[in-house]
């Protein structure tokens, strides 16, 4: 994807071209969008693009964009899903280049006609600056969800965004001080994301926002939120199914518009292979350099308990996909200690990248430009919970008895909170919910310190529904995740990796549709799955077991055991105060391959943050590059 830079000076001192060249200097950054580069300057602001092109519009990119009518200048990292629409509302669109309307073009003609109140209408992933002379205002927006977004630092002096940290962290007047309480949060599995960066003084743009800058005043606002439109209420199933399938199939053809092969990530569960199979059934109507989908997935042979081979081979003879298998046997956790690879820039806790990674490096030499998954569908089919809730707030106890418990273990308490909740003080109700966040967070973590955290958070508690507060922080979860994880595992990597699962129309749908195309008959997930019969395998369809990775950690905790406990011996985050050495050394210190699957996780997790504070630390002992220190595995992992 591409890269967009600005800075607006305060004090109206001349933006000196050369920070441009910092903030897209990075190594990495050239690698993966080395498709031209501008930058436009005029006195106290610049903006400037590095591009990675995707689309075949694209192609036809110049940016900046300036429009000389208007003294409207934009840079962008955009794909905009609904072209047709646009270019009939603002006709006529005079193309720059070759007679073909770019997606930029739209967004300048889009801001012509309806200003600061374009964002609504504009669908598809995108976050893009402009400046308007007339106004003297500085304009940004990200989509509703988030797939793109950028950082920005304000300060009295000047307004900084980019879409890579990295760049901005390299200006040599900008000091980058850890954000402790941030940091906390993540350590202690208590995260709430609330459009702040690991470092202090800069922030995220967050989903369905904008933001103006003009007159020094700084001015943020929502334009977009997870709420139900009209209520979709159809006779048959077979309609909800009909309309899911269109809407999910629209969503992948969008992300499919490619200007080289698409690759799927593909494991065998419900959404990948589902996505899996729109895409493929859609190669025939696209013009695509590509006979068959490609797909990629992680195979075990010997951590039996994380292989999904039987469901993907299914899948694959079903639909004739052209794979790729990546050997996990041999990426366990922490099998890249020996490599300077700790991105400093990004807190990711991913404790299987170097399975991601080794999937990246195969697409690329495979000379794919997009890589679709999965994501995000976890999150928008999670139904059972809610379907709890709303049939008790109904009073419907015939419907509520009839659910199945065995896929619902928890909806006698569920049932229990909500019968008992206008009768139990709120003190008590504040001290057992404590309670229950307390028992899932980080047991490594000092519990009083714990326990402040969630207090801060409860403060911050939203008051919308629990199923719009589930949607809502998932989305701003997964749009930090993807703004780190972009940084962090694309390194190296030309691909735009693309979620059609994360997508807005599809988001609306969900929720405005009936609980029970969601819940139904013990099952979760029972729209998708009416979706998946007529596309899918038998086997795939009907599975409702979930694959579990800890084995990966488990392994990798005993084969790095001796690093592990180097670095362990040696932690900062046990002489900060905030992990308990105890714990910690009753984790490690047990006998070799004892390490159990309720210890692998926060274990991973304190490793992973200790190594980010060493990596930062190094960095500011040595002066050097806030850049990304990963390399690709050497390795030949992939068949």
């Amino acid at each position: 994807m591409s890269a967009v830079f600005g800075i607006l000076n305060r004090d109206g001192a001349p933006v000196d071209a050369a920070t441009f060249d910092i903030m897209m200097g990075p190594p990495e950054l050239v690698a993966r969008a080395d498709d031209g580069r501008g930058t436009w300057v005029d006195g106290p602001r610049g903006l400037a693009c590095r591009a990675f092109h995707v689309t075949p519009e694209s192609l036809h990119e110049r940016q900046p964009l300036h429009d000389a009518e208007t003294g409207v200048t934009l840079v962008a990292d955009v794909r905009l899903d609904n072209r047709e629409e646009l270019i009939s509302a603002l006709a006529p669109v005079a193309p720059a280049r070759g007679g073909v309307v770019t997606d930029p073009e739209l967004l300048l003609a889009a801001y012509r006609r309806w200003g600061t109140e374009c964002p609504p209408r504009l669908t598809g992933d995108f976050v893009f600056a402009l400046w308007d002379a007339r106004t003297h205002t500085l304009f940004v927006a990200c989509d509703a969800l988030g797939a793109r977004t950028v950082y920005t630092l304000d300060d009295p002096r000047r307004f900084v965004l980019a879409s890579e940290i990295a760049g901005m962290l390299d200006l040599p007047d900008v000091e980058a001080r850890i954000n402790e309480l941030l940091v906390l949060e993540r350590l202690a599995g208590v995260f709430v994301p609330r459009g702040e960066a690991v470092f202090e003084g800069i922030r995220i743009l967050e989903p369905g926002h904008a933001l103006t800058l003009r007159d020094g005043r700084l001015h943020r606002w929502r334009y977009w939120s997870p709420e139900p439109q009209a209520p979709i209420r159809y006779a048959r199933d077979d309609e909800y199914t009909e309309h899911f399938l269109e809407l999910l199939d629209r969503a992948v053809r969008c992300r499919m518009r490619s200007i080289g092969p698409v690759g799927v990530m593909m494991s065998g569960g419900c959404d990948s292979t589902l996505v899996a199979a729109l895409a493929a059934g859609a190669l025939g109507d696209m013009d695509l350099p590509q006979q068959a989908l490609r797909s990629y997935s992680y195979v075990f042979k010997e951590l039996r308990a994380c292989d999904e081979s039987e469901y993907i081979e299914a899948v694959v003879d079903h639909l004739g996909l052209d794979a790729a298998y990546v050997d996990g046997d041999r990426l366990w956790a922490f099998c890249d200690l020996d490599q300077p690879s700790v991105p400093r820039q990004s807190l990711w806790i991913n404790p299987v990248i170097q399975l991601a990674r080794a999937s990246y490096s195969r697409a690329t030499a495979d000379g794919c430009r997009v890589l679709l998954d999965g994501h995000f569908g976890d999150m928008i089919f999670a139904g059972s919970l809610f379907r709890v809730q709303e049939l008790v707030r109904q009073r419907n106890w015939r419907a509520l008895c009839k659910l199945e418990s065995r896929v619902e273990s928890r909806w006698v308490m569920d049932v229990l909170r909500v019968l008992l909740r206008p009768v139990v003080p709120s003190s008590i109700r504040d001290a057992l919910r404590m309670r229950r966040r307390l028992a899932d967070a980080n047991p490594a973590v000092e519990p009083r310190l714990t326990a402040k955290l969630l207090g801060r958070i409860e403060a911050e508690a939203s008051p919308l529904p629990g199923r719009l507060t589930h949607l809502a922080h998932s989305i701003r979860m997964t749009s930090e995740a993807r703004l780190a994880g972009n940084e962090v595992h694309s390194q190296d990597y030309p691909l735009a990796r693309c979620s059609p699962y994360f997508d807005r129309a599809l988001a609306e749908f969900i929720l405005s549709i009936p609980m029970t195309q969601l819940y139904r008959q013990g099952h979760n997930r029972w729209l998708q799955r009416n979706a998946m019969r007529r596309r899918l395998p038998d086997c795939v369809c009907s599975r409702v077991d979930k694959t579990s990775l800890s084995s990966v950690l488990r392994l990798g905790l005993k084969r790095e055991h001796k690093q592990i406990l180097e670095i362990a011996n040696h932690a900062s985050v046990v002489r900060r105060g905030w992990i308990l050495a105890s714990w910690i050394e009753e984790a490690l210190t047990r006998r070799e391959g004892e390490i159990r699957d309720v210890q692998a996780w926060p274990l991973t997790v304190t490793l992973r943050v200790e190594l980010w504070l060493r990596g930062v630390a190094e960095a500011e002992r040595s002066g050097t590059s806030w850049r990304l220190l990963y390399k690709p595995q050497c390795r030949s992992v992939t068949s």
